[in-house]
């Protein structure tokens, strides 16, 4: 029971090579942030039901399960069914953040020496990064940020290279500016 997990190598390629047949991009190259959504959360009958659904965004194999199995089940929960016939479950996150969020006030970099201080912690191998300009953000990070790489790591850091991701954060906090 439980955690249906994300998908595999194998699968992540399966399903490439199904895109291609189709004429359309691999998954690498054709994900471009969340999609716009319309509607709320489905909610699931079981939580095994909802734990088979679980997917990293963007898309990536996990690499160590246990942590992804971890972050699925507090991910979740309880919620009434949609008709009325019991309780089921459902993902906490707000499906229509993006929609929200204000991204004019994400492009602005922090420009007075009073701005609070920021490092940058990125995994190798993030997707996110390769596509925002690699480890430098192209214009969207000052180049004065100290920058961290995780390596053997894609944008989950958590859950690809968690000890390293402490030992990152620990030595960022020695020396943190009070």
């Amino acid at each position: 029971t439980g955690f249906g997990g994300p998908p595999t190598q194998a699968q992540i390629e399966q399903w490439d090579r199904e895109r291609r047949e189709r004429g359309e991009p691999a998954t690498g190259d054709r994900w471009r942030g969340p999609g716009h959504r319309t509607r709320p959360n489905r909610v699931y009958a079981t939580l095994e039901e909802a734990l088979a659904r679980f997917r990293f965004m963007p898309p990536q194999v996990a690499g160590n399960l246990y942590v992804a199995d971890f972050i699925a089940r507090r991910s979740l929960k309880r919620a009434p069914m949609a008709d009325g016939s019991g309780e089921g479950w459902t993902w906490r996150f707000d499906p229509f953040f993006w929609q929200k969020l204000d991204r004019a006030a994400m492009s602005e970099t922090p420009a007075t020496a009073n701005a609070a201080p920021l490092v940058h912690i990125y995994g190798e191998d993030s997707e996110i990064i390769r596509r925002h300009g690699g480890p430098t953000g192209g214009n969207m990070l000052p180049a004065s940020m100290p920058r961290i790489v995780i390596p053997d790591s894609r944008h989950h850091i958590m859950v690809d290279q968690p000890l390293a991701l402490v030992a990152a954060l620990r030595a960022v906090l020695a020396v943190w500016p009070a």
